[in-house]
């Protein structure tokens, strides 16, 4: 049996606090005008809270866990159910599409 526990710690940039901030606002304040989404670029700030997720001694990301998975040997039909049920759990509308293809 393999049980993964998965999670993410970042914080987000001030910037998109910011727009966050004005959008919820928004939702109770009827003279508070919703922000456009063109008002939020911050896409290297984004990147910036992500990029110290990879580990600086082996250059993966911390959640990298198919390199873990594949590295257990497990026979080719035990790894692909494993595959195929996390992507199914991640995608839930491709999997709805198969699941009415009788797949």
């Amino acid at each position: 049996m393999i049980i993964e526990c998965h999670g993410h710690c970042t914080t987000a940039p001030p910037a998109l606090q910011a727009w966050r901030t004005r959008q919820i606002a928004a939702l109770t304040d009827p003279s508070a005008a919703a922000p456009a989404r063109g008002d939020l670029s911050i896409d290297d700030e984004l990147r910036e809270t992500i990029e110290p997720d990879i580990d600086p001694c082996t250059s993966h990301h911390f959640d990298d866990t198919r390199r873990h998975a594949e590295a257990v040997e497990l026979p080719a039909d035990d790894l692909a159910a494993i595959q195929e049920h996390n992507a199914r759990a991640v995608y839930p509308r491709p999997d709805a599409l198969l699941k009415r293809q009788g797949r």
